[in-house]
């Protein structure tokens, strides 16, 4: 199984749970960095498999819907999915519907959950490699003074290993955040965003690694980077020769860039002077992504990476309904009487983490879906 980390900027994407970065041979028209977005991009077995495939071209779809032609986009659509996902084990008829083809879940809820369970559990032994340092919690914080159906709160705990505590402020919701990202993101919610809730679920990521070939400290150097305003910016920037998997078309440069263990990779989609940053954000989905992906041939490579760090914060309740889930937040039309009666979703909240260095990178998201 892979997990990816989606980064594109007038240089570069994604591929397993990774980053990458390329600028091969040269660099004239280096651009600013748009996103980066992790996210599962292989499983090896059913119904691992069409999870993995539906939440990938979610991700591709959710960036899309947020791109922005003047600022960075960083994200994690893989946590989304999963908050989102426990969300979906309540909601029947029209809203269950609208979820489902948007997010790209089974309508078979028993696939969909098995799925993230296949998932999880891969990625678990995944972090059992003493060479990478990767986690993912579930915790769904719930109104004491409000019912839920006991078989949804089961149905939490077996597919995704949720704890369940009582919903009592903000402050132990940031606090969990803050523990399960390693300080990353210290807050995830306010009291105000809490007001009306009667349950919250929450998904946190946390990865650290280092790459396979480190970049050498010695050889950073600050460079004249070009943004998509055509503004120059000081930037440090590493380098390194070194054998990767590499393709390139008539638009893109695609590179690979692995972590010891070699499970998890970044991926950099770079566009050449004749395309774009807007161009790529047009055209990519997760079909062309996976062609760039199994076009790749390891190669010597001039390989020139930024360091960087990113923090983004995202309000989705307004973006989902444009995806196609409209009846989801409305508190006349949502249907989740399967956790329990009258509630809609309120507010979706992500922000999402990534630092890029010589010797690796370290990234953390977290998703809160308020009820």
């Amino acid at each position: 199984m892979k997990m990816s980390l989606l980064f594109t900027s007038q240089q570069l994407f994604h591929h397993n749970l990774t980053f990458i970065k390329t600028l091969p041979m040269n660099l004239k028209q280096i651009s600013r960095i748009i996103m980066l977005c992790l996210f599962v991009s292989s499983a090896t077995a059913q119904p691992g498999k069409q999870t993995t495939t539906g939440n990938s071209t979610f991700a591709f779809e959710l960036f899309k819907s947020i791109f922005k032609k003047d600022s960075n986009v960083f994200l994690s659509p893989y946590s989304i999915s999963s908050a989102l996902a426990m969300t979906y084990a309540g909601a029947r008829n029209e809203t269950e519907q609208q979820m489902s083809r948007v997010l790209h879940y089974d309508l078979n809820q028993v696939n969909t959950h098995q799925g993230f369970f296949e998932i999880n559990s891969t990625l678990g032994k995944i972090a059992n490699d003493s060479t990478i340092k990767l986690s993912i919690a579930n915790t769904l914080w719930k109104s004491e003074t409000y019912w839920f159906k006991k078989d949804y709160l089961e149905l939490t705990q077996k597919y995704y290993y949720a704890s369940i505590f009582p919903l009592k402020g903000a402050k132990p919701i940031n606090d969990w955040a803050d523990k399960k990202t390693n300080g990353k993101i210290k807050e995830i919610v306010k009291d105000t965003d809490l007001d009306n809730a009667r349950l919250v679920l929450t998904n946190a990521i946390y990865f650290k690694g280092d790459w396979i070939t480190a970049f050498d400290e010695k050889k950073t150097k600050k460079v004249k980077f070009r943004t998509i305003n055509n503004k120059e910016i000081d930037v440090d920037m590493m380098f390194q020769v070194n054998e990767a998997k590499y393709f390139e078309d008539a638009k893109n440069q695609i590179l690979e860039l692995p972590y010891k263990g070699e499970s998890i990779v970044m991926t950099i989609i770079l566009p050449k002077e004749n395309s774009s940053i807007f161009d790529l954000a047009s055209t990519i989905d997760y079909k062309l992504f996976s062609n760039y992906n199994a076009e790749l041939i390891k190669q010597k490579v001039n390989i020139y990476l930024p360091k960087f760090s990113i923090t983004s914060e995202f309000h989705l309740e307004k973006v989902l309904p444009e995806m196609g889930i409209p009846d989801a937040f409305s508190i006349q039309e949502a249907d989740f009487t399967g956790m329990s009666a009258g509630l809609s979703i309120s507010k979706v909240i992500h922000k999402a983490f990534i630092e890029v260095n010589e010797k690796g990178s370290a990234a953390a998201a977290a998703t809160a879906v308020i009820i």
